[in-house]
């Protein structure tokens, strides 16, 4: 499976969680909800969870969204895609941008066992 990026920023903590199993499957976690997608429809599905977790404006999310993917063969780990950093809020964003992905950050930097990459 390739995972392409995504035009549009994260305004929540996007996990990737890889299991190996011989049961294909492929969905999407969020707010108690699971949607079930497959290879060629995870960014639409990513998109229709987005506008439900952060809005469609905006505004940003503590609530993540993970993306589970079972298949043969893949290795077992988990990835967090957290938002960026954003200092100064852009029209329609709340004053406190800054503090709200500060917060979120730290929730998953803090813990001893996280191993911390960045691009």
């Amino acid at each position: 499976m390739r995972l392409q990026h995504h035009a549009a920023p994260n305004r929540y903590s996007l996990g990737i969680q890889w299991q190996s199993d011989s049961n294909p499957d492929i969905r999407l976690e969020f707010n108690g909800k699971v949607i079930q997608t497959d290879e060629s429809h995870i960014a639409e599905a990513i998109d229709v969870a987005t506008h439900e977790i952060a809005g469609r404006g905006k505004e940003i999310s503590h609530s993540p969204l993970t993306l589970v993917v079972r298949k043969k063969g893949v290795p077992d780990l988990t990835m967090m895609d957290l938002p960026g950093i954003s200092r100064v809020p852009v029209h329609g964003q709340p004053k406190d941008i800054y503090e709200q992905i500060s917060s979120i950050i730290m929730e998953y930097i803090s813990p001893k066992e996280s191993i911390i990459g960045y691009c």
